[in-house]
């Protein structure tokens, strides 16, 4: 320091030194130090002010929503099987169409497919066609459970046999020399061994219907 500035008050010394004694207050006040509300400051002196680490207070700890449970994130094994049970119930025969085919299937394959009775079988088949797609396309759209999957593809595996085996019935019955593209055999010869597979599928899936309504505590399904 120039020795004109010695003599002087400590104050001015540090006033004409270039620090002011307001400045050290500003570098080293706290927040309870300074009423006046303003952040405190803690950079160099000149430079940029910026809020005190102590006075700035912490972001608010972001609190994460709480999980959903499976039964209320995804369909629940109740809801699967109301919504099941009406594609099944759309699908089956209404009791007067069982009858129907019970006589029809009674009376023989020869006359169901040429005989007198053939226009009354066609109709049936057609109806029977129809419900056993919209069915496939049902069981497809119907949101899979891991509780519920085997059964699911069990029936849609039954409804996509049952399709196509009841229009190669209708197949044989305009053409009865028809031949599978794949085999090259004549589908009516198979059409007996393939009804007899469509009925080991249903007793299948039937079975597993019954063991996962008991299993979850499920009224049996009804017409």
């Amino acid at each position: 320091m120039p020795k004109q500035y010695r003599d002087l008050p400590i104050s001015a010394r540090l006033l004409l030194g270039g620090t002011t004694l307001a400045a050290l207050a500003v570098a080293t006040a706290s927040p309870v130090s300074n009423p006046g509300g303003a952040a405190a400051y803690d950079g160099p002196v000149g430079g940029i002010k910026t809020p005190s680490r102590t006075a700035v207070s912490q972001p608010a700890r972001r609190v994460e929503p709480a999980r959903k449970s499976e039964t209320e994130d995804r369909m629940s094994v109740r809801d699967w099987f109301a919504r099941y049970d009406q594609i099944r119930r759309k699908a089956q025969m209404t009791p007067t169409e069982r009858k129907e085919a019970s006589k029809l299937v009674k009376k023989g394959l020869p006359r169901l497919l040429f005989g007198e009775d053939r226009s009354a079988a066609r109709t049936l088949l057609a109806k029977l066609i129809a419900r056993y797609q919209a069915a496939v396309a049902e069981m497809r759209q119907l949101p899979e459970i891991s509780q519920t999957e085997d059964l699911q593809d069990a029936y849609l595996k039954y409804f996509l046999t049952a399709r196509s085996l009841f229009s190669d019935y209708l197949r044989v019955q305009n053409s009865p020399l028809a031949t599978d593209k794949n085999t090259g055999e004549r589908v009516i010869t198979r059409l007996q061994k393939r009804k007899e597979k469509l009925g080991d599928l249903d007793k299948s899936a039937k079975s597993l219907d019954r063991r996962l309504r008991k299993e979850f505590d499920l009224p049996p399904y009804r017409y």
